[in-house]
């Protein structure tokens, strides 16, 4: 089985080198927001929503993998919210 190549902040995934996640926001950020009277639901999508359209602009991942990655039970769940929250499809988002 293949594991992370640690030197290089690049892991196998698959039998594909994917390249390191992007740094999500710092804990102490999320609980300042959240402080802020922002719910924790709308907080998980705001960062859910930016970190899937990252990873799909700046990488070459394939829409099941970043779902996985953020979470969601169905690669059809990731592209509904997208939908809802840009009104693009990841195909748009790439682009």
């Amino acid at each position: 089985m293949f594991g992370p190549i640690v030197h290089t902040g690049f892991s196998v995934h698959g039998g594909l080198v994917v390249e390191p996640p992007v740094q999500s926001p710092a804990p102490r950020a999320v609980h300042l927001r959240h402080s802020e009277g922002t719910s924790f639901v709308a907080i998980v999508d705001d960062v859910r929503c930016s970190l899937a359209t990252e990873y799909l602009k700046t990488t070459r991942m394939y829409t099941d993998d970043i779902a996985m990655l953020l979470g969601f039970s169905d690669p059809a769940n990731l592209r509904r919210a997208l939908k809802r929250w840009t009104g693009k499809g990841p195909g748009e988002l790439r682009r």
